[in-house]
Formats: structure tokens, C-alpha cells, sequence
């Protein structure tokens, strides 16, 4: 308080002591130091002190009264004096105020004291008061007034009126000025800092803004690159295996599993209108195609590549395309295995096949290879070989899970390399797809590794007794696949000396086990009914699933002793040789345009030598021209000589499949519009089926010489069947109708009133409603397995088979994504078959009518759809509904086979049962009489299925409680079985405990078969 003493003594100085007793005091009140509500004070105003008190004091300067000491007191000329704001104080309710702010010793905050008094008077009096204390000057001059007796007092007073009010003028000037220049410096401060403020906040948007172009272009690029990398089929197809590979979860296995195949269903539906595109192309005039060939009979379109091929041009070359995909099929498998177990770098491409319009199209993503740069192991071309040796741990492992050998192949001297899988086979280290113009900054994370020409690993199958010899024919991967030894892929070729007949013997003896022993087996099967096929589609699963191939379908025709099954293999023959004739007929067609220009189809690809003998040179080989041998492999040739491996050699590698050049590939990856149909040719196509149909199913001269000098002398070369065992009389035209429209993809609209066999032309061009596809895609039966595992995971029995069949109904409708695919027929039946036995009856009868949507009416295969309803109608009480559903069952049975057929007694045995549960006891009989007559006639009484019947017959008498009659009936099928089943079957046991348990009942023990043979 130094400042206050010099204030003091300042006054003392300048007042005299009469002016010390002047001053100003009253009672006011101040505001709370909360500021909530006003206390009554004395507020005095002497010596330049502003003090205040509870009450006035009765003693000013008597210290000892209490009254006499100030609540707070201040010098006026260390606090600032004002008016309160207006809206403040009416705020408060009290207009009238004026506060006192100051600051403490040692204080930094600032103290406020707020008074009002009554009138706006007494404020200006208190507020003119403190101003005089303020400024001693106005002090002493207001003195001199006070004293002065002058007659000129009121010149004098204006005198000092005007010193006063200039005084004051000058005071508030200077306070005005004071406040204003520190107005305007902090206005100044003020403005700098929102002027730095918007200049920071402009950077920071800019930078900002910057920093959002940024991020929106590199979002753009990468949503522009995962466009173009989504666009490769294979680069979609192997990155949804490599997340399927790390997931464990059971949930996540089936999620990604089904998005597996459903991009495989997608692909499948792109191939389809790829190949369509291309083939429809090649009807056009070369002027007006849009898709253009690389080389050869290669295409490509939106990112896929299509090799073409058809009867006209090249049947072989269309068989070839067939094991190129059944090669792929089962490497995309191995693959798989090889990769979710361990670091397994090899890749095949995703590829599908396609019939159309009498064309072959095998389908393959587009990868990022090159022919001329990428190859690290295989033939590089004809005359030069590469090797790498660090794939060697990777291809044994291949090899091994195929069980193909892993032999030494060593052309004309120097080191030997290993021939894993096939010599003609070739593995590609993957360019990356960073090599892609249109893909900005994109950097390929890991390094592939594709394996492509895998038709050969397939091995050959041959007979070596019956040369000439073709090298078209393979073993199916059912059969070598568990074949008790290894096979080379490398027959007829390999030029090493050591282990040339070995290798040759092995695939010569597993030749003629097919032709034996396989027969043999898938004979039996057939004739025990364990297999019942009804039509080709059947017919040809249960060949190719005991690893036999069609074309031995003359040795079946030859050694079956059940006519159903002879008839059911004739009709395949036939079938399978016009569709053959058709697709040529309908290839010459579509390339007649073609005639005067180069075929489209044609191998244009010269090779500069086509024979030579192989050399080493830094490990890896060529071959170096010496003369060209003939193609032709004659009868009475060597089959261990080195001209006829050489020969054999060159005729294999010619009919490779040749993959495109990067620099052809980004030529045209662009994706090229769909050309326009050429409707002419199409109607010209429906008429040339239309008159094909009529020379098979029509009568006449012409269609008697088709028949005689065309297409029974081609069934027969093609299936190495008698001729005089095929007669168009004897041959089921019903069946070889559905067999055509099955292998030629035909939907034709007939009826119970078509007259084949009866009439020139049974058919119009209105009868052929459309030419469709068939279409082949990989399996991929390993994570099919591995869905199904994962979805029955903790189930047992019927639902565990229930949960399998849905899981594999729903991969089904995955691979084929149209929306009017209700699934395959067969799953869909099971599944009825299923929801009966679970007595679901409503829901059996929802998926038996899913798959009858699908079947043509008067098709076999829709008998056991059929039957799923006859059953769970019957136990839903609908009779009549019931018998509806036999009745089609037996008009589309009896119209595909005629009246006697094994599925005649399966329909009528079924709804005997459903009578006889319902006790209906006569029709039961007469529909398992009915069975038991057809069997008889169809098998024979010596067949097991007979034998069912009889035992069927007599649960149906014990029911009826006709013992004698019911031992009788079983007596005859426990004969049967002991003939043909033995003694020990299971069901020849339970048929004889059964009749044991009826002598019993009839008082006829000396009789029982028990008392001599004894129980088992």
C-alpha cells in the first residue's frame, strides 16, 4: 500500500484541515460478494478514502467503536470509478448503480464493489464527488469558492465554471484518448490474431483439400485397378482359394466355400456367352467378324481365352480339349491339397468347356503368361527344353497325389531330367498382373507359378495288340488315380533306355484291366440292379465313376445277359454317334461362308522342323533337324524302336494346346462387343437339325440308307460293336429321342403322339424350340468335401445326410446362377427321398415337384420323383392324389422303355406297400403279383430282385394271415437267393429265419430249412 501512502500524504500537502473535513457519505447498498442479494452500508468518501461501514459511526475517528471500523476502504486514486451498465442493473432491479474495482497487494484478481442508491441524483452526486477527490486541483479551487467573499462572484464562478468544465474536457480527452489507443491496440491484437487465425485455417483447408484429392485419386486408382484386376477371372478364382485355405471357423469355411463356387458359376455363365459370341461370329463373312483369332484356333474375348474346335475341322483336337479340361479338373483338386497343407506355389488356371452349335470351346482364364518368357520347366517349344530344378519337391509331391511315375526322360544324350507328370507339360512363373498398362502403381504381392498343356498327364490308353495306334485315348482319373501302381504319362515317347517296356508293359497291362476286369465289375453292378441307370446322363456317371470311358460300351453290349441293359447301351451308342454326325453336319454349315478363305479353325502354325535329335546344351535341350519320318504309324512298326518314340513324339506335341504371346494377349484385352446373329443362319441351322431328326426317327429310303450305310457302320467303327447287333427296328426310338436331345443339347417339343419310326417327317421346325449349351466347369470336389464336413459337423444318421444333401443342393444352385435353376434333379429327389423318411411329407412333396419341373413328362428319370410323391401322398391320406402321380409315373416309364422294365417293379412293389400299410390288402396283391410278373420277365427267376419280390409277396400273406401261401412265396425267394447270393448273404439268413418262423406256425418243423442246414 506504498502507493497509498504517497496518495495520502499528496493530500495532506495540498488540503488544508478545513478542507479535510470535507468529504461525502450515506447510506447505500452494496451488492454480495456472491452477487445474489444488496446489504444496507455507510459508504464515506474523506481524504481520498473510499470507505464503507455496517452502520454510520458514531465516532468518525474513535477507534475502540466497533461501528468506527471500516468493512473496506480503498484509495480512490488506486481503484477505477464507474457507471454499471443499464441492463445490469435493471437486471438486478436496481437501476441505480456504480461500482468500485481495485486490486489487492499481492493479488492478481481483481475485487468489484458494487453499490445503488436511490435516484439518479444522488448516483451523479457520488459520482461528481469521487471525480473531486480524484484531482486535488478542483479540490483547492472549489476551496477558494468556498472562502471567497468577492462581490464578482459570479464572474468568478463562470471563470472557474470554465476552468472546471476544460479541466474536465481535458480529462476526458485524455482518458477518451488513453481508451482509445488502447481500443485500437487491442483491436489491432485482436484483428492480427484473427487475421492469423484465417490464415491458419485456410492452410489447413488447402492441405485439407489436398489431402482429399489425394485420397479420392488413389481411392479412384485403386477402385479403377481392383475393377481391372476383378476383370481376371483367374485373379478373382485364386484369391477367394488362398482366403478359403486360411479360414478354420465352420461358418467361415461354408461362406467362403459358397462364394468359391459361385464365382465358378459366374465364370461358367461368362464362358457360355463368350463361346456363343465366338462361335455365332464364325458365321459371318470374315469382313464382318468382330472377334479376331490370335493364332491357330484360338480366341480371345473379355479376358477369356477360348480354343475352338469341332468334327468338321478336327474331331481329334476336340477330344484333346476334353482331356485339357479333365486334366485341369482333377489338378485344380490336387492343387488345392498341396496348397492348404503346405507352401505350394503351382496354380492352374480356372476353364470350363462348351458344346455349341456342333463347336468345342475349351475356356480358360486369361493369366499373365507368355510363351516365349515365362516357361522355367517344359517343353519351350518343339526343339528346346527347359528345366528348373528347384520345382522338384513340388512336382513329386504332384505326382505322387496322382499317382502317376515320376520317370526319367532323356532324349538323345547328355543329363537326364526328370519327366514329372508329361514331358509335354509346362509351368509358367506368372508375369504379375502389374504388367498391365491400364493398372497405375500396382505392385503384385506374391509370385505364381502356372502349370498349363496337362492333357498328357493323362495316361494313355491303348491297346498295343491292335496297332495302328491312335494317341487320343486316356485312361479316366477314377481308374489310375487308384490304380495299385503308378503310370507314366510318358508312353510310346520316352527315348531313355532303362525302364522303356516296363513303363509301356505297366500302361499296356492297365489297359486291358480296364477292358477286363472293369467291364467286368461295372457289369455286375448293373445286372445285381446295385446301379440302375435310365438314361445317358445316368449311364455315363456310373461308367466314368468306375473309371470306365464310353467308348466300351460295345463290351458291355456284348457281355450283359439283361436286355434292359443291352437296350439302355444301344440306345448310348447310337445317340452318342449322331450327335456326333450332327455337330459335324452343323460345323460344315456354320464354315461354309469359309470356303473360299482360310478356315478360321485351321492350325496355321508351321514348325520349321518336325523332326530332330535332341542335344544338351547348359542344361537344357534342343533338338537339331536331321529328316522328316512320316506321321502314319504303321501295323508291323516297332513299337520299342527309336524311330516310332521319335514319330510318336512330334505326332503328340503337335496337338498341344499353344498359349498366346503377352504382347498378342494386351493387343486384345480390350473387351469386344457381341457381334449380331445372322438370323438367316440360324434358321438355316433349325432346318438342318430339323431334317436330321426326320432321317433318324422318320421312315423312308433316305432315312433307311442313313441308317444302313452311315450311321450304324459309324456306331459300330466308333464302339467296337458287331454292326448286326444295331437295328433300327430293335432299337428304342422313344429312349434314342431323349438320348439325342441330351448329347445335342436340343429342347424339342414332343408328345405321347409324335409318331417315331411311322411317319417321312415327325418333325417340323416348330418342334425345335432351342439350340441350347452344355457346359462343363471344375469340380472342385476337395472343397465341396470340406463344405459338407464342416456344415454335418456334430450330426449323425438321416440328418446328418439331410444337412449333406441341402449343402450340396445349395453349391449346385451356386454353379448355376440362373435365377429359373431349381437344382439338380437328382439332389433335388434325394432330398425328397430323405424328407419321407423324416416324415416331412409337405416338404418331400415340394422338392419331388422342384425336380418334376425340370424333367420332360414323358422321361424315365422323373419316375423316382414320382414315387416321392405316391409315397408322401399316400401317407398325407391322399389317395387319389396318389394314384395320379403312378399313373404319370407309369405313362413316362412305359413311353421312354416300354411295359417291362426293372422300375415297372419298383412302382408297382411301392404302392403295394403304401396299400398294404393302409390294409388294403387286395390291390396290394395285385400290384405285387403285377411286380413279380415283370420281374420274371425282365430278370429272370433266378435274380435277386426277384427273389425281393417273392419275399415281398409273402410279407404281404403273412399280413393277410395266408401262412401257407406266404411260406410259399418266401420258399421261392429264399431259393433264389441261395442260388445267386449264397448262403451266407444277409438276406438269405433273415428270408430263412422268416420261413423258419412260418413252418412254426403252421405246425410244419420237420420241414424247416433250419433242422438240416442248421442256424447261422
Amino acid at each position: 500500500m506504498n502507493s497509498s501512502k504517497e496518495h495520502s500524504q499528496l493530500f495532506s500537502s495540498v488540503f488544508s484541515h478545513s478542507i479535510e473535513e470535507r468529504g461525502y457519505e450515506d447510506y447505500v447498498l452494496k451488492l454480495s460478494n456472491g452477487k445474489c442479494f444488496f446489504n444496507r452500508r455507510y459508504l464515506v468518501l474523506r481524504n481520498g478514502i473510499i470507505a464503507y461501514y455496517r452502520d454510520k459511526p458514531a465516532d468518525f475517528f474513535s477507534a475502540s467503536n466497533l461501528n468506527s471500523k471500516p468493512k473496506g476502504k480503498v484509495h480512490i486514486l488506486d481503484c477505477e470509478i464507474k457507471k454499471v451498465d443499464t441492463n445490469y442493473a435493471k437486471k438486478k432491479g436496481h437501476p441505480y448503480m456504480f461500482q468500485i474495482s481495485f486490486f489487492l497487494s499481492g493479488r492478481k484478481k481483481k475485487v468489484f464493489w458494487m453499490f445503488s442508491v436511490d435516484s439518479l441524483s444522488v448516483l451523479e452526486e457520488w459520482l461528481e464527488a469521487f471525480e473531486k477527490s480524484r484531482n486535488p486541483i478542483m479540490a483547492i479551487d472549489e476551496e477558494k469558492e468556498e472562502a471567497s467573499e468577492s462581490n464578482e462572484q459570479d464572474k468568478e464562478q463562470e471563470l472557474q465554471e470554465r476552468e472546471r468544465i476544460l479541466r474536465e474536457e481535458n480529462f476526458k480527452k485524455t482518458l477518451e484518448l488513453e481508451r482509445q489507443k488502447q481500443e485500437k491496440k487491442k483491436k489491432e491484437q485482436e484483428e492480427n490474431h484473427k487475421r492469423e487465425e484465417l490464415e491458419k485455417e485456410i492452410k489447413r483447408k488447402e492441405e485439407e483439400k489436398k489431402r482429399k484429392i489425394a485420397e479420392k485419386a488413389e481411392r479412384k486408382k485403386k477402385e479403377k485397378n481392383k475393377k481391372i484386376l476383378e476383370s481376371f477371372w483367374d485373379y478373382r478364382y485364386q484369391g477367394l482359394l488362398d482366403e478359403f485355405m486360411n479360414v478354420y471357423q465352420d461358418d467361415d469355411i461354408i461362406d467362403i466355400g459358397i462364394k468359391v463356387f459361385k464365382l465358378i458359376g459366374i465364370f461358367r455363365e461368362a464362358s457360355i456367352h463368350a463361346a456363343k459370341v465366338v462361335i455365332n461370329d464364325l458365321q459371318l463373312p470374315a469382313e464382318r467378324r468382330k472377334v479376331k483369332k490370335i493364332q491357330d484356333s484360338m480366341f480371345i474375348y473379355q479376358n477369356l481365352l477360348l480354343y475352338l474346335s469341332c468334327e468338321q475341322s478336327n474331331a481329334v483336337q476336340s477330344k484333346y480339349l476334353g482331356h485339357e479340361f479333365r486334366a485341369s479338373d482333377i489338378l485344380q483338386d490336387a492343387v488345392f491339397f498341396l496348397a492348404k497343407t503346405a507352401d505350394f506355389p503351382v496354380r492352374v488356371p480356372l476353364s470350363s468347356i462348351v458344346d455349341f452349335k456342333g463347336f468345342r470351346a475349351y475356356v480358360v482364364a486369361v493369366i499373365p503368361l507368355d510363351t516365349e518368357l515365362t516357361v522355367i520347366h517344359g517343353l519351350k517349344t518343339q526343339d528346346y527344353y527347359q528345366t528348373e530344378n528347384a520345382l522338384y519337391t513340388h512336382l513329386n509331391s504332384l505326382t505322387e497325389l496322382l499317382n502317376i511315375k515320376s520317370a526319367p526322360f532323356q532324349w538323345e544324350g547328355g543329363i537326364v531330367p526328370v519327366g514329372y507328370l508329361s514331358v509335354f507339360t509346362q509351368f509358367h512363373e506368372s508375369l504379375g498382373y502389374s504388367k498391365i498398362e491400364d493398372l497405375e502403381n500396382y505392385t503384385d504381392s506374391t509370385s505364381q507359378i502356372y502349370i498349363t498343356r496337362v492333357s498328357e498327364i493323362l495316361p494313355l490308353d491303348m491297346d498295343f495288340s491292335n496297332p495302328p495306334l491312335e494317341f487320343v485315348n486316356r485312361l479316366r482319373p477314377e481308374f489310375f488315380s487308384d490304380y495299385h501302381i503308378p503310370l507314366t504319362s510318358n508312353a510310346c515317347i520316352n527315348f531313355t533306355q532303362e525302364g522303356i517296356e516296363e513303363d509301356d508293359y505297366e500302361i499296356c497291362e492297365a489297359s486291358l484291366k480296364v477292358r477286363t476286369e472293369k467291364i467286368s465289375e461295372i457289369i455286375e453292378l448293373l445286372d445285381s440292379l446295385t446301379i440302375m441307370p435310365i438314361d445317358s446322363r445316368s449311364l455315363t456317371q456310373a461308367l466314368h465313376a468306375n473309371g470306365i470311358n464310353c467308348r466300351y460300351l460295345g463290351l458291355i453290349v456284348n457281355r450283359t445277359a439283361l436286355p434292359h441293359i443291352k437296350d439302355l447301351c444301344l440306345v448310348e451308342i447310337v445317340g452318342r454317334t449322331c450327335k456326333r454326325l450332327l455337330f459335324q453336319q452343323l460345323a460344315d454349315l456354320m464354315l461354309e461362308n469359309t470356303e473360299s478363305e482360310e478356315n478360321p479353325l485351321e492350325n496355321t502354325r508351321k514348325t520349321n522342323e518336325d523332326y530332330a535329335s535332341i542335344k544338351v546344351i547348359e542344361g537344357n535341350y534342343y533338338i537339331e533337324s536331321e529328316h522328316e519320318p512320316p506321321l502314319v504309324i504303321n501295323s508291323d512298326l516297332n513299337l520299342q524302336s527309336e524311330d516310332y518314340r521319335i514319330n510318336s513324339f512330334l505326332t503328340r506335341f503337335k496337338k498341344q494346346l499353344r498359349w498366346p504371346t503377352y504382347k498378342e494377349l494386351k493387343e486384345k484385352i480390350k473387351t469386344i462387343q457381341s457381334p449380331r446373329q445372322n438370323l438367316n443362319m440360324e434358321g438355316s441351322l433349325k432346318e438342318c437339325i430339323v431334317d436330321y431328326l426326320n432321317l433318324v426317327f422318320g421312315i423312308g429310303e433316305e432315312s433307311d440308307i442313313f441308317w444302313q450305310e452311315i450311321l450304324i457302320p459309324k456306331a459300330a467303327a466308333n464302339f467296337s460293336i458287331n454292326p448286326d447287333h444295331i437295328d433300327k427296328s430293335h432299337i428304342n426310338l422313344h429312349a434314342l429321342l431323349h438320348s439325342v436331345c441330351f448329347h445335342c443339347s436340343l429342347q424339342l417339343g414332343f408328345s405321347k403322339d409324335t409318331m417315331l419310326g411311322k411317319i417321312e417327317n415327325p418333325f417340323s421346325l416348330q418342334s425345335l424350340e432351342r439350340i441350347k449349351e452344355k457346359t462343363k466347369v471344375v469340380a472342385m470336389k476337395s472343397i465341396e468335401s470340406k463344405i459338407i464336413m464342416a456344415k454335418v459337423q456334430g450330426l449323425e444318421g438321416r440328418e446328418a445326410g439331410y444337412e449333406s444333401s441341402m449343402m450340396s443342393l445349395e453349391i449346385n444352385k451356386a454353379l448355376n446362377p440362373d435365377p429359373e435353376f431349381l437344382g439338380d434333379t437328382l439332389i433335388l429327389a434325394d432330398i425328397g427321398e430323405m424328407l419321407v423318411e423324416l416324415k416331412d411329407f409337405d416338404a418331400a412333396i415340394k422338392y419331388a415337384k422342384d425336380a418334376l419341373l425340370q424333367i420332360h413328362p414323358l422321361h424315365a428319370e422323373g419316375v423316382k420323383s414320382w414315387c416321392i410323391l405316391i409315397r408322401a401322398l399316400m401317407s398325407n391320406n391322399m389317395q387319389d392324389e396318389a394314384l395320379q402321380c403312378f399313373d404319370h409315373a407309369l405313362t413316362a416309364l412305359e413311353y421312354h422303355w416300354g411295359p417291362y422294365h426293372p422300375l415297372h417293379c419298383t412302382l408297382y412293389s411301392i404302392l403295394a406297400y403304401l396299400y398294404m400299410e393302409k390294409h388294403n390288402y387286395e390291390e396290394a396283391l395285385i400290384l405285387y403279383k403285377n411286380s413279380l410278373m415283370c420281374s420274371l420277365r425282365v430278370l429272370g427267376p433266378n435274380h435277386p430282385h426277384t427273389a425281393e419280390v417273392y419275399v415281398e409277396l409273402g410279407n404281404l400273406y403273412i399280413e393277410n394271415k395266408a401262412y401257407s401261401e406266404a411260406a410259399s412265396a418266401i420258399e421261392k425267394g429264399l431259393s433264389v437267393y441261395e442260388a445267386s447270393l449264397g448262403e451266407t448273404a444277409a438276406v438269405t439268413i433273415t428270408a430263412r429265419r422268416k420261413l423258419e418262423q412260418l413252418y412254426e406256425e403252421l405246425g410244419r418243423e420237420d420241414k424247416s430249412p433250419f433242422s438240416s442246414k442248421g442256424k447261422s
